[in-house]
């Protein structure tokens, strides 16, 4: 007992080292603006908290979108995006931290932040607050990696790649696009070459697969949303369902709904059934 009690311990430390020693050779953390599971931007307060909490435990923060440091900007590869994964349950809401690099590898992934409190806000603060606990022992301190050890990571991931499947590229691929759309700005998503989309709209079997997408964006009203474009005119009203990320289109036959990280729009006149792919930012 004593021996396993000893190996559990030795092992928590060693994976603390790597965390620790791995997180140390990135100089800022990036927070996004909005989560995937709140509604609208900074809900709750819990990206302002997410930002106070890196800042608390030595990390350059920045949100996403304020003017980046001049070798942030020469270099993204400097900073982790961070993410909030919330795998909550009906009596309690668990909530962990998630470390990115710039190519959207994993580098930490944090323990659940778990409480029973039922007030929302309440919740997801304690509950954060909680995942954050294993920063507490990290002692994080930037420590700059040296040209040839980036340029040796660089010739590994190369030869890692070309010594792949071509299933495994295909894959590859497709994820990289599905990132660039995602987390593209408004003048990137503008300049998106026609095959990027077509990639895209063809893994949903839509119709317009050589047109580049427009840019909409939400706005929050009362029981949903309203969808401008950047004129700004109201193209759609949405309306929330019981369903997360599934919404009624208002005076049409047709709903939104969110898969894998892309939103649709899926209308049915009783004759056929058209779905499209739409870039709308909440």
């Amino acid at each position: 007992m004593k021996s396993k009690i000893l190996l559990v311990v030795t092992l928590f430390i060693a994976l603390s080292f790597y965390a620790q020693s791995n997180l140390n050779q990135y100089k800022y953390v990036l927070v996004p603006e909005k989560y995937d599971f709140l509604k609208v931007a900074n809900q709750y307060q819990i990206n302002a908290l997410t930002k106070f909490l890196f800042e608390k435990y030595g990390f350059l923060t920045l949100m996403e979108g304020e003017n980046y440091p001049d070798d942030l900007l020469k270099d993204r590869c400097l900073a982790l995006n961070s993410n909030i994964l919330n795998s909550s349950s009906l009596f309690k809401t668990k909530l962990s931290v998630v470390l990115k690099d710039c190519n959207s590898q994993l580098v930490y992934t944090s323990s659940l932040g778990e409480t029973r409190e039922k007030d929302f806000a309440k919740a997801y603060h304690i509950a954060l607050r909680n995942a954050f606990k294993p920063f507490e022992t990290m002692d994080y301190k930037y420590e700059p990696v040296e040209n040839s050890a980036k340029n040796e990571n660089i010739a590994e991931k190369v030869v890692l790649v070309e010594t792949s499947t071509d299933l495994n590229k295909e894959n590859l691929t497709l994820k990289d696009q599905k990132i660039v759309e995602m987390d593209m700005d408004t003048k990137e998503i503008n300049n998106v070459v026609p095959s990027t989309v077509v990639a895209a709209s063809t893994l949903k079997e839509t119709e317009s697969k050589t047109e580049v997408l427009k840019v909409l964006y939400a706005q929050a009203i009362q029981n949903g949303y309203q969808i401008v474009d950047s004129s700004p005119k109201v193209v759609m009203i949405l309306l929330e369902t019981a369903k997360e990320d599934t919404f009624i289109v208002k005076g049409e036959t047709a709903i939104v709904y969110k898969e894998d990280g892309f939103w649709y729009i899926s209308r049915n006149d009783g004759l056929k059934l058209e779905t499209e792919l739409i870039t709308i930012k909440f």
